[in-house]
């Protein structure tokens, strides 16, 4: 790989509520790239969700206010900075996501996580800090 080598990466984080101590984030779009978006982030969450419940840990979805609420999640679509959702993933037991800047920042901040990658290259684009993640 060449190109610059980055230090440690300043990631802010700002107080967000959240009731639950054990709980999974999930940010499933890349705003204006739809290449990257996988379409079936609801069905994994029908499979899902069940299970995680059983559990006790809840689904939080991270997003713009715009986006489509996902099955099965309780949608902070809107309702978070950047700095507070990178509060609210940094407490995560795992994140999931497409390839976006919440897939970025749970890197940088050692969240275990699973990213989709849709026409750029995992190898390229992908998370920096990846002993903790699934590239797909």
């Amino acid at each position: 790989m060449t190109g610059l080598k980055l230090g440690k990466a300043h990631v802010c984080r700002k107080f967000f509520p959240i009731e639950d101590e054990k709980y999974i984030t999930v940010q499933p779009f890349s705003k204006n790239q739809t290449s990257k978006c996988y379409d079936y982030w609801n069905e994994a969450l029908i499979l899902l969700v069940p299970i995680l419940q059983k559990n006790g840990i809840r689904v939080y979805q991270i997003g713009e206010k715009d986006e489509p609420v996902l099955f099965g999640v309780i949608p902070l679509n809107g309702k978070t900075s950047i700095c507070q959702a990178n509060f609210v993933i940094q407490n995560a037991i795992i994140h999931l996501s497409a390839d976006s800047f919440t897939s970025h920042n749970a890197g940088y901040l050692g969240v275990p996580q699973v990213s989709i990658f849709g026409n750029t290259e995992s190898a390229t684009h992908g998370p920096i800090a990846r002993d903790k993640a699934i590239l797909l």
